[in-house]
């Protein structure tokens, strides 16, 4: 919608209108200069395949031109197909002009449950997927569950991380140039059940 007149500009629409992204699909709206990035939690075209039910996709997150309203390109969940479909995928995302992230906070390491991923592309359609692991792979430690960024630097919350008892949570933050851990972002009053680092704006 334009600001001023209040009237619709552009009607944003998956061209793969057989997925599944029905409620899901424009969730999150994240603005920049250049595009609206939004999702689909189902996706059947990228993740699905033969034979598997739809409730077992991973989801997909979708970019649009702002200024034309066209869809510009669609990020899978980097994995493929999972058996985990309650991943998490493209519910939660950070854009700046440099980079896309996307995480699967509900993501489980093999048996243990809910650890998390984060995936991050470059916006300039060069270089390569960067994947980011919770450091201790802690069960329900939801790493991706707040995503933040700030030039080359990407914050990552883990908000059920037992650093300073159970559930105290704990940020990350991470050189996006090097891919490596800065340091890990904690207030020194943080205590058991407080799920720092739960939202990020």
């Amino acid at each position: 919608f334009d600001y001023d007149s209040q009237l619709e500009q552009f009607n944003f629409e998956a061209t793969d209108t057989n997925d599944f992204v029905g409620p899901f699909f424009g969730l999150e709206i994240e603005g920049s200069s250049l595009f609206t990035a939004t999702q689909g939690w189902y996706d059947n075209d990228y993740v699905l395949r033969p034979g598997q039910s739809a409730n077992r996709a991973n989801g997909a997150i979708y970019e649009f031109d702002k200024a034309t309203g066209n869809q510009i390109r669609v990020y899978p969940f980097p994995e493929g197909y999972t058996t985990d479909s309650a991943n998490g995928f493209g519910q939660i995302f950070a854009v700046n002009d440099s980079y896309i992230a996307m995480s699967a906070p509900f993501l489980d390491y093999g048996s243990v449950s809910n650890v998390g991923r984060v995936y991050v592309y470059p916006r300039s359609g060069g270089g390569s997927l960067q994947t980011f692991n919770a450091i201790s792979h802690q069960a329900n430690e939801k790493f991706g569950i707040s995503m933040a960024l700030y030039n080359n630097y990407l914050f990552i919350g883990s908000s059920s991380k037992n650093r300073q008892g159970l559930g105290s949570g704990v940020v990350y933050m991470y050189d996006l140039t090097t891919g490596s851990l800065v340091r890990e972002i904690l207030p020194a009053d943080v205590k058991a059940n407080d799920a720092f680092g739960f939202r990020m704006t």
